[in-house]
């Protein structure tokens, strides 16, 4: 999508560091056919796109300038970006580029990094999320910084605007955090702006930022924004898809699911990890560029364990990827937790989010990564 705020006109940028045809040309380089992956409008206003590599290359000090304008806002309030010691620019970047998800060439992304700019001035930045590792049913966005420079001329709000969008394309909620302190100009400024978007408060903790309380909330998005949102997206279209599916006959990932039946017939699940965040759930397999679409299920949960070719509609966590990455998944040379915020798998859950870390069904999926393991000597013993 473009996300374009009308805004009065306002002086010439005092360092201008590229137009908007230098930015146009950086997305028609970007393969792919995400609908929020645009070349921004040459109007005067803010101008919001998903950052990529390519937009790297035309730019290539576009991520230390990034890095140092997200340093400088959060250093303004006290305040440091902890998250960039995870995830740096560079590769927040490169998230945007999508990968082809299902084999079909069509990109897919998850995680992206917005970039804003003030007539083709950098301006800001917001990263959004389609689905999490703790809440797969609902989105996120957050990291939002605008130059300090620049404030108080509308980027923040497009910044929100874009990720809200993308993120009620796949999504009912968005959850986004912050930090709260009662006497802090900053915090009642976020609060303000947050509970005027709808963000209502769900939970908060007071052990995780000293003198601070660490607030998470929740915004569910209405029919009337979710509409104005397919309407746009139904006005651009979707690309068909163009590349042959390979016979599901061929399919190198069938070696995995054997390995699975073979585990669970001959081992159990006794001696498993059950409960929330445990690997004994019900697990559907999916794998995308084969004809017909190959679909497995792995009942870790059930008495003693089953497996079967086919379709669970009663499945907890839904794995789906293409053959290639299901066999470098496998073969540990495939970071699942890299691989979804990268858009490279798809993983959701029915499963809700309980507790903190370790009880979220994305625990599961990674015990089910460190069962591999054995599976693999289970496989290669027989």
């Amino acid at each position: 999508l473009r996300f374009q705020l009308a805004m009065a006109p306002i002086g010439e940028p005092s360092s201008p560091s590229s137009n908007f045809h230098q930015l146009g040309t950086a997305l028609l380089n970007c393969c792919g056919t995400e609908s929020d992956r645009r070349i921004p409008s040459s109007q005067p206003g803010v101008c919001v796109i998903v950052g990529t590599t390519h937009l790297l290359k035309e730019q290539p000090d576009l991520a230390d300038r990034l890095s140092k304008m997200i340093e400088d806002a959060y250093a303004a309030v006290g305040s440091k970006a902890l998250m960039l010691q995870q995830q740096n620019v560079s590769k927040r970047l490169e998230y945007g580029d999508g990968s082809d998800a299902r084999g079909d060439g069509v990109l897919n992304t998850n995680r992206v990094l917005h970039v804003a700019f003030l007539d083709g001035v950098l301006a800001g930045c917001v990263s959004s999320s389609k689905t999490t590792t703790w809440n797969a049913t609902m989105g996120h966005w957050g990291l939002l910084v605008v130059d300090l420079k620049l404030r108080g001329k509308g980027v923040a709000s497009a910044l929100i605007a874009a990720a809200e969008a993308r993120i009620m394309e796949h999504c009912d909620q968005a959850q986004i955090e912050y930090e709260f302190k009662p006497s802090n100009e900053h915090s009642q400024f976020l609060e303000a702006i947050y509970t005027k978007r709808g963000y209502k408060k769900v939970m908060g903790f007071d052990d995780v930022v000293a003198g601070a309380e660490f607030r998470i909330c929740h915004k569910r998005f209405s029919d009337e924004e979710k509409a104005r949102t397919a309407q746009s997206r139904k006005q651009m279209g979707l690309q068909p898809l163009s590349k042959q599916l390979p016979d599901a006959q061929r399919m190198q990932s069938r070696i995995i699911f054997d390995a699975l039946a073979a585990f669970v017939k001959a081992k159990g699940t006794e001696n498993l990890e059950g409960g929330p965040g445990g690997v004994k759930q019900v697990y559907q397999f999916v794998v995308l560029d084969v004809l017909p679409v190959a679909k497995f299920v792995l009942d870790l949960k059930t008495g003693s364990g089953s497996t079967m070719d086919g379709e669970d509609p009663h499945a907890e966590i839904t794995i789906s990827m293409t053959d290639d990455n299901m066999m470098a998944w496998w073969n540990q040379t495939l970071s699942w937790n890299d691989a979804f915020w990268r858009g490279q798998v798809i993983m959701t859950s029915t499963l809700p989010p309980e507790g903190g870390p370790g009880m979220w069904w994305s625990d599961s999926v990674e015990k089910l990564t460190k069962l591999f393991d054995e599976l693999r000597q289970h496989a290669n013993a027989s």
